[in-house]
């Protein structure tokens, strides 16, 4: 009864123009170029992760640049913007626009601001809070958006994130993956117990 079901659902999703076992080839082989990307790659130059126990390494710029390059990838427009709060220069926003040879085109968005730790120095005499260059949160955004958009235009999700903007953020992502771990220790002990 269930393997009629399911050959009846795949004979209506081909009817729909959707290709089963093609879909499934394309997978297969969209993986395998994934892992050819990774390990052609140099790790701590390219990607890395951004702390022990990542689940995902961080793609670095060099990392996006070679992909842009060897994808003949194209900058089709860039959209930047200040962020206000008042008349203080908050931080920018980058909106970057990156063609495909085959015509798609994918938005990588990066925002950098004075909200992230990484954005401050610290005075060494006086130990204040000194805000870094508008210069650095420009180059920044821009790099942001570029490095998404170029995982954007080669489905890269699955293997590569974004940087982490501060150690907070690493922080919150490693209580996560704790409390997971927690959880799936105690559900592998029921287990057993039953």
């Amino acid at each position: 009864m269930q393997i009629k079901k399911l050959e009846q659902q795949e004979t209506e999703i081909v009817q729909f123009g959707f290709d089963v076992e093609k879909f499934k080839a394309y997978i297969e082989n969209y993986n395998k170029m994934l892992i050819a990307l990774k390990e052609s790659l140099k790790e701590g130059v390219d990607y890395g992760l951004p702390y022990e126990g990542a689940p995902k390494s961080v793609l670095l710029l060099s990392g996006a640049e070679k992909l842009f390059a060897y994808g003949q990838l194209e900058i089709l427009q860039i959209i930047d913007e200040e962020i206000r709060k008042g008349d203080e220069l908050w931080g920018f926003k980058f909106k970057i626009l990156i063609g495909r040879k085959d015509g798609r085109q994918f938005w990588g968005v990066g925002i950098a601001s004075y909200t992230e730790q990484k954005m401050w120095n610290t005075d060494r005499k006086t130990g204040q809070k000194i805000k870094k260059e508008e210069n650095f949160l420009y180059q920044m955004a821009y790099k942001r958006a570029f490095v998404k958009g170029v995982i954007k235009a080669y489905g890269l999700s699955g293997i590569f994130s974004e940087e982490y903007f501060d150690e907070e953020e690493v922080k919150q992502e490693k209580e996560v993956i704790s409390i997971v771990e927690e959880l799936k220790e105690e559900k592998e002990e029921t287990i057993k117990e039953k």
